[in-house]
């Protein structure tokens, strides 16, 4: 049976990011999921707006 247990990460970036790119790789070092948010998805999601929750996208 397939666990389903989800890790919750808290991340803290300068005004200087412009891009943040999240990666996650299995036990074999295979690319399984990929976010990118660019500079105005960065604003959405930290300026105090309303945004949908971004969740990681299978690669």
């Amino acid at each position: 049976m397939e666990k389903n247990a989800k890790h919750v990460l808290h991340v803290e970036i300068n005004d200087d990011v412009r891009k943040l790119t999240i990666e996650g790789v299995d036990k074999d070092q295979q690319v399984v999921m990929r976010q990118e948010l660019n500079e105005d998805e960065l604003k959405d999601v930290t300026g105090g707006t309303i945004s949908p929750i971004y969740r990681c996208s299978p690669v």
